[in-house]
C-alpha cells in the first residue's frame, strides 16, 4: 500500500496540513485521525479550524502576533525593576 501523502519528519506545517486534508475532505474522521497519528483530538480541532478560517497556506505563514511584542530580557527586567523601585 502506498502513502496517501508524504513530507519530511521534521516539517510539521505539511504534517498539520495533510491531517486537515484528510478531515475536511471527508477521508477520515477526527478520532480516526488523532489515532492514527498518536495526536490529541483538540489539537486537530485547532488546526482545523485555523485551517477552515484562513486557508490551506495558513500553517506555512508566520504566525500572527498582538502588536510589537518584546521577550523580557534578564538585563530588561532588571532595569524594569529598577525603575519601578525608583518611582
Amino acid at each position: 500500500m502506498m502513502p496517501v501523502f508524504s513530507h519530511q519528519e521534521d516539517d510539521l506545517d505539511s504534517f498539520r496540513t495533510i491531517t486537515c486534508q484528510l478531515y475536511t475532505n471527508g477521508r477520515a474522521g477526527q478520532t480516526q485521525i488523532a489515532e492514527a497519528f498518536g495526536i490529541k483530538v483538540q489539537a486537530l480541532k485547532r488546526w482545523v479550524k485555523r485551517f477552515r478560517e484562513k486557508g490551506s497556506n495558513t500553517f506555512y505563514r508566520p504566525p500572527e502576533t498582538r502588536g510589537n511584542s518584546t521577550v523580557l530580557t534578564p538585563e530588561v527586567r532588571t532595569h524594569r525593576t529598577h525603575s519601578l523601585r525608583l518611582g
